[in-house]
Parts: C-alpha cells; structure tokens; sequence
C-alpha cells in the first residue's frame, strides 16, 4: 500500500496495519496503539483539501487518537462477513466501500447497513470464470 501511494504521488494517507477489533478500540477511544502513531496518524490540527500537510498535536488529557476526520470507511471482510462490532462501527460514518467475496453475506450485512445508509453504486466482477465466485462492490452513503 505504501508503495502505491507513492508510485501515485498521494501524500496525503498514512497507512498502519490493525485488525478489525483493534480498529474499533482505537477509533472508540478504549485503548491506544503505537503502530498508529508510528505510522503518523495522530491528532490533526487542521485540515483542507488543498493543504495536504499534517500536524502532530500531543495532548496532554489522552493518548488517544482523533478520528473526527474519517468519514469514509472501506471494508474487504472475510467470506463470514462483518460481526456484529464491525456492523456497528460501519453505520457511524458517512460512506461505506464495502467489497465482498460472499454474495450471501454481503446481503446479510447490507439488510442490516440500509437501515442507517442507503446503497449509492453496486457492481459484481467475475474474476474467476467458469466458477461460482463472484466478486460485490457496493458503495453506501449515510440517510440525511
């Protein structure tokens, strides 16, 4: 990943890796990680498109970090799908990418999601012809 965001000249992403739990210890605030903060995701002070520098801010009441600023969620689970925790965190932000390798569960999940959001794009890609596997992107954007 941090390859490719530099092969494109993206500077403006920090990658860090973490499973789907402690992501939502991190983002709930319950618990602190260093690879975050190695990886330069920390507090920012402010933020536009057009300034893609970020600042640090330690604070001094917490070391935990702010995510105010994500809005976009991508999600790739497993054929099982999301759990329950993962359902949850996902109807909390604004735009959900979610990518499914299991038509089934993918249904699952999204008669859960469509309650909170709705269901902007969809599309299905056969990378595996001749095969019953079939790949789902759908994008959700959070109901006003």
């Amino acid at each position: 990943a941090k390859h490719n965001l530099f092969l494109n000249q993206n500077n403006n992403t920090r990658v860090a890796k973490l499973n789907a739990e402690d992501f939502v210890f991190a983002y709930n605030k319950t618990k602190s990680f260093q690879r975050l903060k190695d990886a330069g995701i920390g507090k920012i002070s402010s933020y536009s498109e057009y300034n893609t520098t970020t600042t640090n801010i330690e604070d001094n009441s917490s070391n935990m970090l702010d995510f105010d600023r994500l809005h976009t969620l991508f999600v790739d689970p497993p054929r099982a799908g999301l759990d329950e925790t993962c359902r949850d965190l996902a109807s909390k932000f604004e735009r959900v990418v979610y990518v499914s390798c299991n038509p089934e569960t993918l249904a699952r999940d999204l008669s859960e999601l469509i309650t909170t959001h709705k269901i902007t794009r969809i599309a299905a890609f056969d990378q595996f012809p001749y095969t019953p596997h079939l790949e789902g992107g759908v994008v959700l954007e959070k109901r006003k």
